[in-house]
């Protein structure tokens, strides 16, 4: 059986729409919104990188910039100033150091502005390089600014020109005379000069010693750097000792110029180009007296005429007689075997004293063919009647030697003559 249904029409609610007022005013306010923050936010970027830009050309590329034109006019300045050395014109040498200090000091402010590369690896290793350079180079330039100083007062006996108008002529025994009461005089004052220079000096080096040389550049613009500057450490080491030496030297200069009472010394002439330890064979020696500064010669021998008169006959050490075996006995000229100046010449006088008709000295000196060389470099070419002239000139027998070393060794390796003694004195 079926069941018919009657059809049914199911009626659907219409949902009814919310109206939504201001559709178009709110995406418009969205969109406003979205524009003005990107503005923001490239205005900040843009801000930022001029910040940046700023602060990177003030805190690094200004002070590179003007850290590389300061070096170049270093360099300038370096090498007029070795010019002006080289002229022994001080007063040149003085401006140099004057504009050397002026831009050092610009380098110093220009190097604070970067300390910010302390805190960054590999950075601070170069950064700590140029600190300590910077502050090397300003104690150097003390030093140099007390050098001129302390030479200025003896600028005309050291060949130097300061500027000044020369001094009236004189005598030259006079004039010398002079020089050397002015030095008596003013000696212990420049020692302590010498002390404050020895001081700078010896901070300049230290601060060079914490360099590592490891960051420093091979060469900037075809001039060596690294090399350079471990020369510059070695020759600072090498004469601080020397430098250090000069001070008590001149606080003495009154006691051994003879300035309370007379001081007698044995003068040894040293011929190095016969080796030996202390410095050249004994080839001769002197007595000087000197008072006031004046030196008198007492007399002048030849080594063999005081070994005559020696008398003793003392077995050769090893040495001589491994090396000179035709010599039996340990002659006076034969007693400079240490190295040690002293020690030799302690030696040589202990025996020195022994042989009669010597006398008591102060003290001992030793010249070689070099100072020789150097006094004729300042007095110039000298007669000796019977012998010949004698210069400083460069021989060309001897591949550009001294001239008088030449001749003194071609007298001295003659064959012994009655004559030769009086040649080697």
């Amino acid at each position: 059986m079926k069941i018919k249904l009657p059809n049914l029409k199911i009626l659907k609610k219409k949902s009814k729409e919310i109206p939504q007022p201001g559709i178009e005013e709110v995406s418009m306010g969205n969109s406003n919104s979205r524009a003005k923050k990107k503005k923001i936010i490239i205005f900040s970027v843009i801000s930022a990188l001029i910040v940046l830009g700023v602060l990177g050309w003030f805190f690094a590329l200004s002070p590179v910039l003007a850290l590389k034109n300061n070096l170049q006019e270093g360099q300038v300045v370096i090498a007029e100033a070795g010019q002006g050395l080289a002229e022994k014109n001080l007063l040149f040498l003085e401006n140099k150091i004057s504009e050397g200090a002026g831009l050092l000091a610009d380098s110093s402010q220009q190097i604070k502005k970067m300390a910010w590369l302390k805190t960054v690896p590999v950075a601070n290793k170069y950064f700590a390089n140029v600190e300590y350079s910077l502050l090397a180079a300003e104690k150097l330039l003390d030093a140099g600014t007390l050098t001129i100083e302390a030479v200025a007062p003896y600028s005309d006996m050291l060949g130097f020109d300061y500027g000044e108008d020369k001094p009236s002529e004189e005598g030259e025994g006079e004039k010398a005379q002079d020089r050397i009461q002015f030095l008596m005089e003013t000696g212990p004052g420049l020692a302590k000069n010498i002390d404050a220079i020895t001081q700078d000096i010896k901070e300049t080096k230290d601060l060079l010693a914490k360099v590592d040389t490891k960051y420093l550049p091979e060469d900037w613009r075809g001039q060596p750097i690294r090399s350079h500057f471990i020369s510059l450490k070695e020759a600072l080491k090498e004469n601080l000792d020397f430098i250090a030496g000069l001070g008590p030297a001149l606080e003495n200069l009154p006691y051994f110029l003879g300035q309370e009472e007379a001081r007698t010394y044995l003068v040894i002439f040293q011929n190095d180009s016969e080796l030996r330890p202390s410095g050249g064979f004994l080839t001769a020696y002197a007595i000087l007296e000197v008072k006031d500064g004046q030196a008198t010669p007492v007399l002048s021998q030849d080594i063999y005429d005081l070994d005559a008169r020696f008398g003793r006959r003392i077995e050769a050490p090893r040495p001589i007689a491994d090396y000179l075996p035709n010599v039996y006995y340990w002659n006076l000229r034969d007693m400079n075997l240490s190295p040690d100046f002293i020690v030799s010449m302690e030696t040589f006088y202990q025996y020195y004293q022994v042989v009669p008709g010597t006398q008591e000295v102060d003290g001992i000196l030793a010249v070689d063919t070099k100072f020789l060389a150097s006094l004729l470099e300042v007095l110039g070419p000298i007669g000796v009647a019977g012998w010949g002239d004698f210069s400083a000139e460069p021989d060309d027998r001897c591949q550009g030697c001294p001239q008088v070393v030449y001749q003194l060794e071609s007298i001295i390796t003659r064959p012994w003559e009655p004559w030769l003694p009086i040649a080697r004195q």
